[in-house]
């Protein structure tokens, strides 16, 4: 992944003398300190860099554009794509592909879409600079980085009242901060667990989907994994559960191996049934067959891996996932419309109900769930308490989850797909 650093006392703007083989500078001024781009082999980045640079004589924060090119620049490295080559269909060029990859992470709510559309607009502007130096040269806009478009925005100023619109100049990459985002332009979460029929005609398709699937899914619908933390769960968590133990606490982040959001630990909890679950499976014929000369492993060996003997990507689990969404759909005819997150959501919203229903005090009761889930604001962990008072919620349904899964866990898993 490419990588920034801080560079300091950099002189720009003055002449370049050279005596002697020995370097010094004349005239211009010095920049305390500036964001330095090198790729993923550590080679100075040129177009990026340049670029900055000429950003340095004018603004004095660039962290902005720094991230937003650096998040460019990891993305071009991962698909393995040019920065400056664009003959080819829209849909396959790198802006193109980018942009959606960033909108797709701001509706899924991992990033903001204030954030999102900042990032869009500083990479137009890192390409409108290098057509503008000629370092990017484009003839025909067929085969360049986007489009430009003309667009009417609604006046505010104090000559609204003259003309209500105004015509602005952007390009087709742009991201629209929509309605439903609060002040920050994050999106404004709507809570979708998935209800007791719905959660029947799940399991019914998981029983016939593989191992590794049913069992990610269990980890989000009953101790509230996300997705990237079920993807790159460690083996070296599981173990054997003790006759006495119902539920089991676990820490899990980065240390352990877990990617979880913002990089935060946090303290999640697993039934038994399932600990007992992952535990026979970590142990299967199954997982040794693709664990031999499994690749791209890293420190902490991930619980789930592929048949290509590869560990699970997030793309990976929601190609998967949509798979049995579409099952769902046509085996029940029921409009099954979630997605891997609201496993996530559906343990939040009925494990607080079976705190309640067990005589905890809300307060307590939102105390442990914030832990479980790793959330920062207690706004995030009340809206579940909000939900269930303005929703009906059967007073059964987590332990309707949990007889659910139990009894898809151990089934005969024989007649699973490889």
């Amino acid at each position: 992944m490419a990588s920034t650093i801080h560079a300091k006392d950099i002189k720009i703007g003055g002449d370049v003398i050279i005596v002697n083989g020995q370097v010094s500078f004349a005239n211009g001024r010095s920049i305390e300190t500036i964001p330095v781009l090198y790729d993923d082999t550590g080679s100075y980045i040129l177009p990026v860099n340049c670029w900055l640079l000429s950003l340095a004589d004018s603004l004095k924060d660039l962290s902005s554009y720094a991230r937003a090119i650096q998040h460019y620049w990891s993305f071009l490295e991962v698909e393995k794509l040019a920065w400056d080559e664009f003959n080819m269909p829209k849909s396959h060029k790198p802006t193109y592909r980018w942009r959606n990859a960033i909108k797709k992470a701001a509706d899924s709510g991992e990033i903001a879409y204030s954030t999102a559309a900042a990032y869009v607009n500083h990479v137009v502007q890192f390409y409108k600079w290098h057509m503008y130096e000629g370092t990017l040269k484009i003839t025909d806009e067929r085969f360049g980085p986007f489009k430009f478009e003309s667009v009417k925005i609604a006046r505010s100023d104090k000559l609204a009242h003259t003309t209500g619109t105004i015509l602005v100049q952007t390009t087709d990459l742009r991201i629209k901060v929509p309605k439903h985002a609060d002040s920050q332009g994050k999106r404004i979460r709507s809570l979708n667990p998935i209800k007791r029929e719905e959660l029947k005609a799940m399991i019914q398709v998981l029983s016939q989907e593989s191992q590794e699937m049913l069992l990610m899914v269990a980890l989000g619908c009953k101790s509230g994994l996300r997705i990237s933390e079920v993807a790159t769960f460690p083996d070296h968590l599981i173990y054997k559960p003790q006759s006495w133990e119902k539920r089991i606490e676990l820490e899990i982040g980065p240390h352990v191996g877990v990617k979880t959001k913002r990089g935060k630990c946090r303290t999640i909890e697993i039934p038994a049934d399932l600990m007992l679950a992952l535990y026979r499976y970590s142990l299967s014929e199954r997982r040794e067959k693709r664990i031999v000369n499994a690749k791209g492993l890293g420190k902490h060996t991930p619980l789930f891996i592929t048949q290509r003997r590869k560990p699970y990507t997030i793309k990976t689990i929601n190609k998967l996932w949509g798979d049995i969404r579409n099952k769902i759909r046509d085996r029940n005819n029921i409009p099954f419309n979630h997605r891997f997150h609201d496993c996530r959501c559906s343990y939040a919203t009925y494990r607080l109900q079976s705190l309640l229903d067990a005589g905890i005090e809300p307060s307590d009761a939102l105390t442990l769930l914030m832990g479980w889930m790793g959330h920062n604001n207690e706004k995030d962990t009340f809206e579940y308490l909000t939900f269930l008072r303005t929703h009906e919620v059967q007073k059964e349904a987590m332990t309707m989850l949990d007889s659910l899964m139990h009894e898809a866990l151990h089934c005969d898993s024989t007649d699973r797909h490889e």
